[in-house]
Parts: structure tokens; C-alpha cells; sequence
């Protein structure tokens, strides 16, 4: 019976992680480049106990846990903005920013011009080309960006722009606002991509299939309530019977 109360505990708290990554997905619909997610669940057996010490059946016992995140890096689409400075990666790609530790990397292209008339991230990070960050003087204007990543200016080309990709992006840890670090990981650059100017990449989210999911997860936790609150009854019960004096 305690075990019946314990599995039915284990399946709740996943339940809940899988509801609030459903309900995270769905806030970002609308978030610029933001990559869809999938909580991974796995058995947990309970160990056998040694022989001799328990002969209770402790065997097959299985309880939900929590074992990892997968993260799509599958493309969103493109939406058209018409700002010079916004720029979205078709193909594979990401931009490389320049961090406080070391480079970090992008698919949010939605960019800004900072006081130092710096190519920046919402959050002041710089945006890398082949030389280091692109700065535009005062005066300068005509900002284009061809299909390979060439930065040019009235003033003549400003930098090619960095676009590299990994072996297995899966292993980039997200950090805040779809800015990805890649400890350890090989940057290399990227081929099979194409830069376009005026356009942003959109959340690759799917609202059916996350409003869907929700209706799953919440029916699944109504029923694991239901089984948690028949277990505790049948255990006050045989509480209330064992604990009655002989007559």
C-alpha cells in the first residue's frame, strides 16, 4: 500500500516538470528563435533488498523519474520585419556572440546598434564576424547583409559574420534569452546556411500539439489523484480495522 502511495507520488511530481515545460512552450509561441521542449522520463526499479534482510515483495517496483530534456533545434519560420537589423539564419547556423567567458551563439537575430554603435544582442552582447564585434560610426547608413553573412555600410564592407554550427548541437546549454554556450563543444563554420536580412526566425513551437499534450498530462494527473486517494482510503481503513480492540 505505501508503495501504491509512493509510485503514485513519483508519477504526480513528473507529471508536474512535464506540465511546466508544456506551459513554457506555449508562453514562447511568439519568442523570437525560442526551440521547443520534451521533459525524458525513465523508470527508476527499487533496488532488491539483500538476502535474508527483507522477504517482503519489494521486486518490480517501479518509479518515474526525472532522466533528462530534449530540446528541437528544428528551424521555426520566417517572419518578415522589414528592419535592417534583424536577420535570421535559414539552414543550419548560429551566430556567434562575444560573452563575458567566451563565445556564445544565437538564432535570435533581432538586433540593436548600442551606444559604441556595436551590432548587439537584446542584452548588450556583441556580435561576432571573422575580426571581432561590428562597429558602425555615426554618420554611416545603406546597413546591408548579403545571403553569406557580408556585412557592408555606405562606408565599404564592415565584416563577414561568423555563422558556425556542431557535430551535436544537442549538447549546448541554454542560457538566458535563446543564447546557447558551448563548453567544450568544436565550433566549426557552417556551410549549408543562408543569412536574410529584414526577417527574424520564429518560435518552432506547435500550439495544437502542446494545448494536446496539456489535455494529456492534466487527464493523466486527474487519474493519478484518483488511484493516490484510493490507496489512502483502503490504508485508513485497514488502519481503523487492525487498530480496533478484540472484543
Amino acid at each position: 500500500m505505501e508503495n501504491a502511495l509512493l509510485v503514485g507520488l513519483s508519477q504526480q511530481t513528473a507529471l508536474r516538470r512535464q506540465m511546466d515545460i508544456v506551459a513554457n512552450n506555449l508562453a514562447n509561441m511568439s519568442t523570437t528563435g525560442f526551440k521547443s521542449e520534451t521533459p525524458i522520463f525513465e523508470d527508476y526499479v527499487m533496488p532488491l533488498a539483500r538476502g535474508g534482510e527483507y522477504n517482503g515483495n519489494s521486486e518490480g517496483v517501479r518509479y518515474v523519474r526525472d532522466a533528462a530534456l530534449f530540446r528541437s533545434f528544428a528551424e521555426g519560420p520566417l517572419n518578415q520585419t522589414g528592419n535592417a537589423m534583424d536577420m535570421a539564419i535559414n539552414g543550419g547556423g548560429w551566430f556567434v556572440l562575444e560573452g563575458p567567458e567566451g563565445d556564445l551563439y544565437t538564432r535570435n537575430g533581432n538586433f540593436l546598434l548600442d551606444d559604441q554603435g556595436r551590432i548587439v544582442t537584446s542584452d548588450g552582447l556583441p556580435v561576432l564576424t571573422e575580426d571581432g564585434p561590428i562597429s558602425i560610426a555615426e554618420g554611416e547608413s545603406e546597413l546591408n547583409v548579403t545571403s553569406d553573412g557580408l556585412v557592408t555600410t555606405s562606408a565599404g564592407e564592415k565584416g563577414q559574420l561568423r555563422i558556425v554550427e556542431f557535430e551535436n548541437q544537442a549538447l549546448l546549454v541554454k542560457q538566458a534569452s535563446g543564447v546557447f554556450s558551448g563548453d567544450g563543444l568544436e565550433a566549426i563554420p557552417a556551410t549549408a546556411f543562408r543569412v536574410t536580412q529584414g526577417a527574424l526566425e520564429g518560435s518552432n513551437v506547435n500550439a495544437i500539439g502542446e494545448i494536446t499534450e496539456m489535455i494529456s498530462v492534466t487527464r493523466a494527473y486527474t487519474k493519478a489523484a484518483e488511484i493516490l486517494n484510493s490507496a489512502d482510503t483502503l490504508r485508513r481503513r485497514a488502519i481503523e480495522v487492525l487498530g480496533q480492540a478484540p472484543t
